[in-house]
């Protein structure tokens, strides 16, 4: 009985392998980034009906070209974005610089071989469900167009990826302090609202302010200053002349800043900018945290103890990096 089992899992294991479902690393080639992919169209379009998740292809030479490979170690390596490809799509790779079963899919879609990277998102009949996403060959783009298949798709894209096209957003950001009688609790209620950006604890004036830069697009001063007013804070007027500057300027204090996220086991687990001012804001507000973050983010939540150290003070890639 043993002996048949182990036979069909070999039978099974070849035929996953003749039937094309291979599975590249980034370290066996750069062009694909740390992205697991398929490599067989027929099998990714079955997974998709199966999971329910669109099919992300991506047409790539490999070996490719400096734009190829750039692409291949930047763009899909972010790990967020890596993250979310693998979660809620079905990640398939097309070299267009092959014959055979490769050509034959890069025929179908129209697509140049020995080309610059191209992605197209499709559902589980090959049918397009967003913009072909080429040109650019920037985070933000392959995530915008990631965003949009999902919302095409009837499925609400994963909060963690709408806060990085928050975050990724080039829109130019205006600034305000405020001052309170707490910075920790002035820098989580700022926090929380949709529109700023980032917040820092300090002091000017003698006083404890919070120092937030925010997006005008989404808030508006009028309303910020309303929201401070009802939470017994006011807006800090900046100094016309240079003495008034220098006796008013801000002073940062790194130890108070995000001190409910300091001062919690989340403080090891790696997070984009916004990741961390959301965090703290939802800690003080007693909210469950885990909303804004990815799942690996979570089961390094779930795995931290008091031993881990803070991540507080690096960024996604560098802490990332650290973990993995």
């Amino acid at each position: 009985m043993m002996k048949l089992s182990i036979i069909l899992c070999l039978h099974l294991a070849c035929s996953i392998l003749i039937s094309g479902q291979a599975i590249y690393s980034h370290g066996e080639h750069t062009e694909l980034g740390d992205v697991k992919w398929y490599r067989d169209y027929d099998l990714a379009l079955e997974e998709s009906k199966r999971l329910g998740k669109p099919v992300l292809i991506l047409f790539q030479e490999v070996p490719g070209c400096a734009t190829c490979k750039r692409y291949g170690d930047g763009v899909l390596s972010h790990p967020l974005l890596v993250e979310a490809i693998q979660e809620s799509f079905i990640p398939l790779a097309i070299f267009n610089n092959h014959k055979g079963a490769d050509a034959i899919i890069l025929k179908q879609y129209g697509e140049p071989s020995w080309n610059n990277p191209v992605v197209r998102i499709v559902d589980h009949t090959g049918a397009d469900v967003t913009d072909r996403i080429a040109g650019k060959y920037t985070h933000q783009q392959l995530l915008s167009g990631m965003i949009d298949a999902l919302e095409q798709s009837n499925q609400k894209p994963p909060l963690y990826l709408e806060l990085l096209q928050d975050e990724w957003s080039q829109n130019t950001l205006s600034s305000a302090t405020y001052s309170m009688y707490c910075f920790w609790s002035g820098e989580a209620q700022l926090g929380s609202l949709d529109g700023v950006k980032s917040v820092e604890s300090g002091f000017q004036g003698g006083r404890e302010v919070v120092r937030i830069q925010y997006d005008q697009d989404e808030i508006q001063s009028p309303d910020l200053d309303a929201f401070a007013q009802d939470h017994s804070m006011s807006k800090m007027k900046s100094s016309d002349s240079p003495s008034q500057q220098s006796q008013s300027s801000f002073r940062y204090s790194a130890k108070d800043h995000l001190y409910q996220l300091r001062h919690s086991p989340y403080r090891s687990v790696p997070m984009t900018d916004l990741q961390k001012v959301r965090v703290n804001a939802a800690l003080y507000a007693r909210q469950n945290p885990q909303q804004y973050l990815s799942p690996q983010q979570v089961q390094w939540f779930k795995d931290a103890t008091d031993k881990h150290p803070s991540l507080i003070d690096h960024d996604l890639l560098q802490a990332w990096a650290m973990k993995s």
